[in-house]
């Protein structure tokens, strides 16, 4: 039987206990202290744990040369809330940490991943994950926004459906090329970016080549080798990109040059190897384009792919930042980058082959404390890098922790200016910078201080949480504070927490209150602390 949380609550209690009496009080403390625990798959894969294998020899090889003593591996407790934060975007419920650390099962590890590649919520922080690289100026854009839910669902199914990454580039950069034909996947893709050639040039090549070409626009690169004809040669691809901005998109096949703005001359399409493609009658350039980024032999694709799952589950990329291949940027791992890419490659470029076998090694599943000086660069990885935690996944927590749901459709959360999540985004958005070693502003310090959503997540009436806790008359104060630390940080206190806390409780008591109120408000100052740490902030 699956672990009962509070989300499967949440649902019972709204259906056949509307008013919030003993009984829905009892059951919501039952879903805190659930235990049950679910058997998933048999065994690791012999193809991932071969590659996690791999992983940790090329890892361990640089460890030896370097004189580095890798940090210990993570507890029960760090492991469970660093894979949920990773692959579901929230921490985990209660009942999901109880029941994990239950479990005996030796595997449980590998298991727990493979339950989580199957399940929904897998697959929604997927599909925003792939979106806001795909769409990334998708939060500034009202009319983009628009455009999201049917977008999402498109994504949605492909990852579903296990398409492979390459198919998925393939459809994205295919337009169709009739003007009367319905919208593509594409078209998102290319409306994120005013269909324009040179933004569609330098987007294709960040997000799926890894590779910075924008500076090359108006000049010769600087720091690199890329030349001005290179750049607008692949943004000859995108020629052919017709419509308006709300009318459908479509392809003028027929284009296949480009007149490079100011310079009185045009450059045909071609490949950033230097390589012409060879056209057909029926050669459409942005399939052309998709075919040469997608190939084997292609030197960027499957290395740019894994080197951002690599970013994405480590906090660093092999190459990083994980979109600057240059030979001015050379990757710390070279022969582990190589490795990864021809597996993926080998495996159908299948993401979720590659996060198995990452996830599996012993170099992701290192504690993030500190045990070594040498432990301090993050090139070795030599811990677990902290991260603070995005916006998306602060928010997410947040609802996790207090066992509140998110207000309205998809539709109104992603497209009302003032919605929650969004002022959220806006406050605590990276712009795209690596959270690791990012620091909190005054700002987002007081929005977790005295904010609307941590003040309802600590709010007694409205935090089901908090009333589970404070309101079950077989909990001891112990066990109140346990369950309390469960919620917000993924473990159970430490002995001189619990003795500190259980003070502050008992000596709580105020003249203008009940004992019972005085109590409750006790118990919800240590909430809000445990949601003010700087533990609940980052990934650790």
């Amino acid at each position: 039987m699956l672990a009962f949380d509070t989300c499967h609550w949440r649902f019972v209690r709204r259906r056949y206990f509307p008013s919030k009496s003993a009984i829905s009080i009892l059951a919501v403390t039952i879903a805190l202290c659930g235990r049950a625990t679910a058997k998933g798959a048999e065994t690791v894969p012999g193809p991932v744990a071969q590659l996690a294998a791999a992983i940790d020899e090329h890892i361990e090889a640089a460890w030896r040369i370097e004189g580095i003593t890798p940090a210990p591996r993570a507890d029960d407790a760090e492991f469970f809330r660093r894979i949920y934060l990773d692959l579901l975007g929230r921490i985990p419920s209660v009942g999901e940490v109880r029941s994990f650390l239950a479990d005996t099962d030796p595997l449980k590890r590998l298991r727990i991943v493979d339950r989580i590649l199957e399940s929904p919520a897998y697959f929604t922080h997927a599909t925003v994950q792939w979106r806001n690289r795909l769409i990334p100026p998708v939060n500034a854009d009202f009319q983009t926004r628009f455009q999201l839910p049917r977008f999402d669902a498109w994504l949605r199914e492909r990852l579903v459906l296990r398409t492979a990454n390459d198919q998925l580039v393939k459809e994205l950069l295919a337009l169709p090329v009739k003007a009367n034909a319905p919208a593509s996947a594409a078209d998102l893709f290319y409306r994120a970016r005013d269909a324009a050639p040179e933004n569609l040039a330098a987007a294709a090549s960040r997000v799926f080549l890894g590779v910075r070409l924008e500076c090359a626009q108006c000049h010769d690169h600087p720091f690199s080798h890329w030349n001005r004809d290179e750049f607008w040669s692949l943004a000859a691809f995108f020629a052919g990109a017709r419509g308006d901005r709300f009318g459908p998109l479509f392809e003028d096949t027929v284009v296949r040059t480009i007149a490079i703005p100011d310079a009185g001359r045009s450059v045909e399409a071609r490949f950033l190897d230097g390589q012409r493609p060879e056209w057909s009658d029926k050669s459409q350039p942005q399939q052309v384009l998709a075919t040469w980024i997608t190939a084997r032999e292609n030197p960027y694709f499957a290395r740019a792919a894994v080197n951002r799952v690599w970013a994405d589950l480590m906090g660093r990329g092999i190459v990083d930042p994980p979109d600057d291949f240059d030979a001015a940027n050379l990757p710390s791992h070279p022969e582990l980058l190589d490795k990864l890419a021809n597996e993926f490659a080998a495996h159908g470029y299948d993401v979720n082959f590659l996060i198995r076998a990452i996830t599996a090694s012993r170099v992701y599943q290192l504690t993030s404390a500190q045990t070594d000086s040498r432990q301090s660069d993050p090139r070795w990885f030599a811990r677990h890098a902290v991260r603070r935690l995005t916006a998306d996944q602060l928010f997410d927590s947040l609802l996790q922790a207090a066992g509140q749901d998110e207000e309205g459709s998809f539709r109104e959360r992603e497209l009302r200016v003032d919605s929650p999540r969004l002022r959220l985004r806006e406050l605590f958005d990276q712009q795209g910078e690596s959270t690791a070693g990012s620091q909190a502003t005054i700002l987002q310090a007081l929005a977790m201080m005295n904010g609307e959503l941590v003040d309802s997540a600590t709010s007694g009436n409205r935090c089901a949480t908090l009333t589970a806790v404070t309101e079950a008359p077989f909990f001891t104060d112990a066990e109140r504070i346990e369950t309390l630390f469960l919620a917000a940080l993924s473990r159970p206190p430490r002995a001189p927490e619990v003795q500190r806390l259980i003070a502050h409780v008992e000596s709580s008591t105020n003249r203008d209150r009940s004992d019972s109120e005085s109590r409750s408000a006790a118990f919800a100052d240590v909430f809000w602390a445990l949601l003010n740490s700087s533990e609940f902030a980052v990934n650790h």
